[in-house]
């Protein structure tokens, strides 16, 4: 065991980061989950802690874990929260590097962790889990799945994928991953339409106009110009979702909500900000969905 030898005073701060292991790893027993913390003293003297975590009983049934790490001490707020960072992002490569998956299932804000002062007693905690799920007998699912077959479903290859990703991202254990795939989900029923001729016509002649550019990368540059351009004939992909919610009778104070949520999504993707409460978006696109796939299959969802 390593003591943490700076001061309380001096050092009031400390990063704590709960992290869900999956099932391709299995932690030996000199630590954490042998019922006595692992520690390790950093190269500055800070100390870092491996220790148990409540794991929820759905998590435990999926043969998934939770850890708690900590990482202390530091003299302010800031301190600790670029540390923590560093942080999660150590465990990361060290899970990719490794080859197994974790994730972090509790977030501060947008922070996969959480700064805390270390002379504040932790307290009593008391953990619960609730789960809503549909009541169902063999025999009323078997009707439902034919009532479903007989109604002629729609056999379309984009809103069959959609569905395949809307079904599955329930079994996601991170809201900002199912956030992720509920609007993949959402992008894949709203195809993309060819804005026409006109266009196409003007957009080859700018083509057209770029001419000759000089220099060893020359050709290469305008080539990735000339197919950004030509990538202009089709809506984009945002245009293409709020016109097919409008199409679908989706309210416009939703589709705003919707819209809200797929910039969320693009900045969370392309410029790796974080976002706050993935789980309030996730609920707006998947209600959507959800009754864009009620009218496809006219039945009630």
């Amino acid at each position: 065991m390593v003591d943490n030898p700076r001061s309380l005073d001096e050092y009031p701060y400390g990063v704590h980061a709960a992290v869900l292991r999956g099932s391709d790893i299995e932690l030996q027993e000199d630590g954490a989950e042998g019922g006595t913390p692992a520690v390790v003293e950093m190269r500055d003297g800070r100390v870092l802690r491996l220790d148990t975590h409540y794991t929820p009983p759905s998590e435990t049934a999926r043969n998934l874990k939770r850890v708690a790490l900590t990482l202390d001490a530091f003299t302010s707020a800031s301190g600790a929260e670029a540390a923590g960072d560093r942080l999660t992002i150590s465990v990361l490569w060290t899970a990719i590097s490794k080859g197994f998956s974790v994730a972090f299932p509790v977030r501060t804000g947008s922070a996969p962790y959480r700064v805390y002062d270390r002379a504040v007693a932790p307290g009593t905690s008391v953990h619960g889990e609730g789960r809503v799920y549909w009541p169902l007998t063999s025999n009323e699912l078997l009707g439902r799945i034919a009532s479903a077959f007989d109604s002629n479903p729609p056999l379309d290859p984009a809103l069959h994928t959609s569905m395949e990703l809307f079904a599955a991202s329930g079994t996601e254990v991170s809201e900002q991953t199912r956030f992720v795939v509920l609007v993949t989900a959402l992008e894949a029923l709203c195809v993309q339409r060819d804005l026409g001729p006109a266009v196409g016509e003007r957009l080859e002649a700018a083509v057209r106009g770029l001419g000759e550019i000089g220099g060893e990368q020359g050709e290469s540059v305008r080539n990735s110009l000339a197919g950004q351009i030509r990538a202009l004939r089709r809506e984009s992909v945002r245009k293409a979702i709020v016109r097919t919610l409008h199409e679908f009778s989706i309210a416009d104070d939703r589709i705003d909500a919707v819209d809200e949520a797929y910039a969320a999504r693009s900045k969370l993707l392309h410029e790796g900000a974080r976002i706050r409460d993935p789980s309030t978006h996730a609920r707006t696109v998947e209600n959507v969905l959800r009754d864009i796939y009620s009218a496809r299959f006219r039945q009630p969802v």
